[in-house]
């Protein structure tokens, strides 16, 4: 399943990335700083394990995440069909964070995956610990995107535009405990002698987790415009909605719970999101041509059908 989103994504940035060929206009490059914001899971609502779902009745309800948007880069390199149809190859990051401060328990704290743990001394093993603290988590994505843009008025000082993009993101997360020392105190406590572990409840991606990076299909569309100071340089802005095919976005793997059989088992969905932009665009030049339909080479004919090169010296005849 992994290998086909991999495989689907890269065949439609590769669809969407326009080599220029005889009779395109311009190339021109895009830098932009963006900010993303995780909005939801449509499909994420879990089926409680009975702990969890115990713990909600008597001491919930429980707000949500307040989420946060994080700062991101991007570069593109635009090519354009015509007047008004645009091609673009996306290269960038987006940052989203969240936190919560009676968030509660969930049902991935109950599997494998639960990486909050410590040291017992006393019996030399190390446990998992189950909270609900002050959470907070951060999420990066690595985006490859490939990007259609449609201008329906072209060549004005404003020019508006929409846009549908499709590629693949690479999802890195952490979820941590937003304030540590409360566990470290009550560790004590509860466990006298105990060592305890990182404050990471879960992650992946990152220089704390085994696991690699998530890779992702991402797929979405926005509108936008570009003000054009000059012949070269143009104001870019847009807003874009991604739906990003991952269930760790939030920072939490989603788990459903089935009671026939007493197990919880991992199921996927996608988290949607969204990004505002503002950047600059320079325009590279016009006319690209890269398959032919150039000029002859710098090299012209003489009278007598011969080729010289006007780089060669210039020498005059002196007459005699």
């Amino acid at each position: 399943m992994k290998k086909s989103l991999i495989n689907t994504a890269l065949i439609l940035v590769c669809l969407s990335t326009n080599i220029p060929t005889p009779g395109q206009n311009s190339i021109k490059l895009r830098i932009s700083a963006n900010s993303a914001q995780f909005y939801g899971e449509p499909q994420g609502k879990e089926l409680l394990i009975p702990q969890v779902s115990s713990f909600a009745d008597t001491v919930g309800p429980f707000p949500d995440f307040i989420h946060k948007g994080g700062i991101g880069f991007q570069a593109e390199l635009m090519t354009s069909l015509s007047d008004k149809i645009w091609l673009g190859l996306e290269v960038g990051t987006n940052s989203m964070k969240g936190e919560n401060d009676n968030p509660g328990l969930f049902n991935f704290q109950y599997s494998n995956l639960l990486q909050l743990a410590f040291m017992d001394t006393t019996l030399g093993i190390s446990r998992t610990f189950i909270s609900n603290y002050p959470l907070q988590y951060k999420t990066t994505l690595i985006n490859i995107l490939g990007n259609i843009r449609f201008y329906p008025i072209p060549g004005g000082k404003i020019q508006p535009f929409v846009k549908i993009s499709a590629g693949l993101s690479m999802v890195s997360t952490e979820l941590s405990l937003k304030n540590p020392e409360i566990w470290y105190e009550d560790l004590k406590v509860l466990v006298p002698g105990a060592i305890p572990g990182k404050p990471i409840l879960f992650s992946q991606g990152t220089k704390d987790s085994e696991k690699k990076v998530l890779p992702a299909f991402t797929f979405g569309g926005g509108i936008g415009l570009e003000y054009q100071v000059n012949d070269k340089i143009g104001i870019y802005a847009d807003g874009t909605y991604l739906i990003v095919n991952a269930d760790i976005v939030d920072g939490k793997p989603n788990f459903d719970y089935y009671e026939a059989s007493g197990t919880i088992s991992r199921f996927k969905t996608r988290a949607n999101t969204g990004r505002f932009c503002l950047g600059v665009t320079y325009s590279l030049g016009d006319h690209f041509s890269f398959l032919g339909g150039g000029g002859s080479g710098g090299k012209t004919k003489t009278k007598g059908g011969k080729r010289t090169t006007p780089n060669l010296p210039f020498y005059r005849q002196v007459p005699h």
